[in-house]
């Protein structure tokens, strides 16, 4: 078991030894501007099937018991044979609200992209994907027993999200596996076209604001791949190549820490994918049947700000 820390200095990735299920005693999810530091969880692409689902619920009752500001969830709710039915939303639903800490959910392909594959039942993409904002995005505020106060992008794009602890801004951006939604059909291609613009614009905000409030570090979290190590243009960085310009751009810039997660092709990763762009750290999470999840440690009031230790439940 290991611990990844972002250091400012670019060059650095220190690995020190941790031990599972410790915990940093983490401040309220609020807007204060202590400088406190604090602890978060990630997962993601779980759970797919029924013994995940049991491993899911045991992940829920230890973080219950630990201090955490929130658990994000990148995407991929269900895996990409179960059907796109309302009743599997309705029960992933009840097992998120379970969770004691505010619970940040992203959308991800299995939860609508994919939905017109045969396998997931034949269901129209973008009733879906309007059905999961419906259930899952309902007002400004965070699943969970405790609840996260969230800005959203608009009413359309209400999983386009952000907040703030301890002077350290967070964003979510949608932006999933399987090309992002694009190449499937024409009015996809329309919907990705509408939401890239709003993606990028969203994006560049949250820099903005990061650089405006001279926060220590930013988290920007989508759940696709979008592979780095793709040439632009290519057919792999299909549907991803305006978001990996934007992010680079504003990244470099901002100089400072980026912690970029993702989810998506089920690998977990610490690593710097940019050779020219050393501030941003990609953290890809566990994902089925890799069953865990990962703790990252927040120092505000620190120059090494991000500290990431993976768990296996």
């Amino acid at each position: 078991m290991y611990t990844h820390v972002i250091a400012m200095k670019a060059t650095r990735l220190l690995l020190n030894a941790c031990c599972a299920f410790t915990f940093l005693v983490a401040p309220p999810a609020t807007l204060a501007q202590d400088h406190s530091s604090f602890t978060f969880a990630v997962l993601g692409d779980l759970p797919y099937f029924a013994w995940e689902l049991l491993r899911v619920e045991q992940m829920i009752e230890t973080w219950n018991l630990a201090d955490l500001a929130f658990v994000m969830h990148v995407g991929d709710i269900k895996s990409g044979k179960d059907l796109c039915a309302n009743q599997v939303y309705v029960q992933r639903k009840a097992l998120f609200e379970r969770s004691a800490h505010p619970f940040v959910l992203l959308p991800g392909d299995n939860d609508w992209t994919d939905c017109h594959r045969q396998s997931n039942g034949g269901f129209d993409p973008l009733e879906r994907l309007a059905y999961f904002r419906s259930m899952f995005y309902v007002d400004e505020q965070s699943l969970g027993q405790r609840k996260l106060a969230l800005a959203r992008q608009s009413p359309k794009l209400p999983e386009n999200m952000r907040w703030d602890i301890n002077g350290v801004p967070f964003v979510t951006i949608h932006v999933t596996g399987s090309h992002n939604g694009y190449g499937i059909a024409p009015a996809m291609d329309a919907e990705y076209a509408a939401r890239n613009r709003d993606n990028l614009s969203w994006l560049e905000a949250a820099f903005e604001a990061a650089r405006d409030t001279r926060a220590p570090g930013l988290v920007v979290a989508i759940h696709g791949n979008p592979r780095f190590e793709a040439a632009r243009g290519s057919r792999a960085r299909e549907g991803y190549d305006d978001f990996v310009h934007a992010l680079v751009k504003q990244a470099r810039a901002f100089a400072k820490p980026v912690l970029f997660i993702h989810g998506d092709t089920h690998r977990y990763r610490v690593d710097r994918p940019l050779a020219d762009v050393p501030n941003l750290v990609r953290l890809e999470t566990f994902g089925s049947p890799h069953v865990g999840w990962v703790r990252v440690t927040v120092d505000p009031g620190l120059a090494e700000v991000f500290a990431i230790t993976p768990q296996r439940n």
